[in-house]
């Protein structure tokens, strides 16, 4: 079972007067074109550039960018561009419509893939969705590290207890601190908050 999510792909400060750029943006959305489970890729930003010769510069690539803006089919991309006070393009966002699937592991599997792609590619794309941070929480291995961060918490705070109260008393409010610690993890790993 899969169900179709609308995934976005954010370039910041694309290089669009670079010939490799211009490449590895085709590239890009042609290695997402060729996955299976990528229904759609949506990107005005590739469209445009493609057209353009190698030896364009970055002025006949930012025209191109205005005019197709400014065209009744680039009205509806005017939201996904970003021009900084230069007249620079200073981000664009493109969509892709991608296959997800129901089966949460094989779903971060897929994200992981997909956050891999862009990061390899020249363009730096950032390719995200919104459950994208829960597939990381669930399946990349933070438990070691959330205790390991309330142990030096409790250190520090039974070092700032000594000094702040007689010893015997600076104890007893550690071992408090840690009774409740211990409630509110255990509570969470019965009612399955932590899974």
């Amino acid at each position: 079972n899969t169900v179709a999510q609308d995934m976005g792909i954010l370039l910041e400060s694309p290089a669009i007067g670079d010939f490799t750029y211009r490449q590895a943006l085709g590239d890009l959305v042609a290695d997402l074109d060729n996955r299976l489970d990528v229904e759609l890729v949506d990107c005005w930003l590739a469209q445009v550039l493609i057209t353009l010769p190698s030896t364009a510069g970055s002025g006949e690539a930012l025209a191109a960018v205005e005019s197709f803006l400014a065209s009744p089919a680039g009205l509806a991309y005017q939201w996904t561009s970003k021009f900084s006070g230069a007249e620079r393009l200073q981000a664009v966002r493109c969509r892709a419509f991608v296959w997800q699937p129901s089966d949460v592991e094989r779903r971060a599997e897929q994200a992981q893939q997909l956050r891999a792609l862009g990061r390899a590619s020249a363009t730096s794309a950032i390719i995200y969705h919104l459950s994208f941070p829960v597939h990381v929480g669930r399946f990349e291995n933070l438990r070691e590290e959330v205790f390991r961060t309330v142990a030096y918490a409790c250190l520090m705070v039974l070092f700032a207890l000594m000094f702040a109260l007689p010893v015997h008393v600076a104890f007893i409010a550690f071992l408090n601190i840690c009774c409740v610690l211990l409630t509110v993890f255990g509570f969470m790993g019965i009612t399955g908050v932590s899974a």
